[in-house]
């Protein structure tokens, strides 16, 4: 061990992640592993020993993103240093990674003894069976638990399962432990990843409500949110579960819809029609009041025509989500999509992209005024107040809030507070969400 050394003559480690939270938790899970071992941590732009890039592949920009942050962290690396892919891009390109010029190291997937397979360090001692364990989130206002990983599903376009394998679901007590760890370092509100999340339990015949109802009980928790949820997984077990929760359960759901077209739907190898998507949405917002929706929208898949892409608008607009988040379509080598007839043009996806974010701000002005008036509950983050001296933070619904009167001794924690007014998106970011909100603590 090294951390009796003086700060300045520690090994540095950097490190930084792509795509989705349970990178991110993989991430942080290696940091941790790293200044256990002694490591200081420096930004990703400092001169390091150490760089890990957690990369991610779901689609070829996010490839893109992997490899030039790899060669930015080559660029500034010292003599002697490593340069290490991680994450989804290096299970399924490994070859293609290795050959980024600077880079040393490349590792598969999350790479939980990361310091003894770059011969740095011994396998560390288990503190739980699950590869993502954390017991802080430095950083972050809200820590991220993974609670499941890998996926059984055979979406005709996603690169991602090839590189996460079949689904498995992190023991109940097992992530209370990790849940009560990061309750006591201070974090008020964790989300919950995983890349099936839904499917947690499925293999020994449990589901994801009576995780929920165990998390539920640890103290000090003031907030959990699900990351992102299939359509059909919204029962109305987990459903009720929310909306009794009196908000220790967010009132926000994020659903990878994917497109409002049935033909799209099969072709993707989706498991549900739009009306079913929209059945159970409905019914989440009826059992849940004030529910803020999030939706996952892929524009641009092989052979979808004017009708399809106009079946998606109709099913956004009927869903009553608040925010989209938008992906066009690229092919993803090794999956049935990338070889399916009637590709669609870069030009037609960008068109019916920017179409799909002009209705995500129209939505996103929709729900937030709904909202004035309201009694908001949110979670104040740690950071410097913003150009116009105010704190900011998000509510349950997933709804970005400046504060009037925000104390100090707030950050951290959860306020309630009175929404104001709608507030315009950032200047150069027209389509950046859920709504803005001007609120006044109360």
């Amino acid at each position: 061990m090294l951390n009796s050394e003086p700060e300045q003559s520690r090994p540095r480690v950097a490190v930084a992640s792509l795509g989705c939270k349970q990178n991110t938790c993989e991430a942080e899970a290696a940091r941790q592993r790293f200044l256990s071992a002694g490591y200081r941590s420096v930004d990703f732009g400092e001169p390091a020993e150490v760089y890990l890039v957690y990369t991610c592949t779901v689609t070829s920009r996010a490839d893109y993103r992997s490899r030039n942050l790899l060669r930015r962290a080559a660029r500034i690396a010292p003599p002697g240093a490593r340069v290490v892919a991680c994450g989804c891009l290096a299970v399924t390109d490994p070859d293609e990674l290795a050959a980024v010029k600077g880079v040393t190291d490349v590792l598969p997937g999350p790479a939980p003894n990361v310091l003894a397979l770059l011969g740095l360090g011994s396998a560390d001692r288990a503190r739980s069976n699950w590869p993502t364990y954390h017991s802080s989130f430095a950083g972050h206002t809200r820590a991220f638990l993974s609670v499941q990983d890998g996926c059984d599903g055979a979406c005709s376009y996603c690169k991602v399962r090839l590189a996460r394998g079949s689904a498995r679901s992190r023991p109940a007590e097992d992530a209370k432990r990790s849940l009560t760890a990061l309750t006591a370092a201070g974090h008020r509100e964790v989300v919950l990843t995983g890349i099936h999340l839904g499917a947690w339990g499925r293999e020994r015949g449990d589901g994801l409500a009576s995780l929920l109802t165990e998390l539920l009980a640890v103290e000090g928790l003031d907030r959990l949110r699900l990351s992102s949820i299939e359509p059909l997984e919204l029962d109305d077990g987990l459903l009720e579960l929310i909306a009794a929760s009196r908000g220790r359960l967010a009132p926000h759901l994020h659903v990878p819809l994917q497109s409002g077209s049935d033909s799209v739907l099969r072709r993707m190898n989706r498991s549900y029609t739009a009306s079913e998507a929209l059945g159970r949405i409905t019914r989440a917002r009826e059992l849940i009041p004030g529910l803020g929706l999030g939706l996952d929208v892929l524009v641009g898949f092989p052979g979808e025509s004017d009708d399809d892409f106009a079946a998606t608008i109709r099913a956004v607009e009927l869903s009553g989500a608040g925010y989209l988040h938008v992906f066009a379509y690229s092919p993803r080598a090794g999956t049935p999509a990338a070889d399916y007839p009637d590709q669609v043009t870069d030009e037609v996806k960008s068109r019916r992209s920017r179409e799909l974010r002009r209705l995500s701000t129209e939505r996103a002005r929709a729900f937030g005024s709904t909202s004035l008036g309201r009694t908001l509950y949110v979670l104040v983050e740690r950071r410097p107040p913003n150009a116009r001296g105010r704190r900011v933070g998000v509510s349950g619904e997933y709804l970005r809030c400046e504060l009037v009167d925000c104390p100090d001794e707030a950050v951290g924690r959860i306020v309630e507070a009175r929404a104001l007014e709608l507030l315009a998106p950032p200047p150069g970011r027209p389509t950046a969400g859920p709504a803005r909100l001007l609120c006044r603590t109360l």
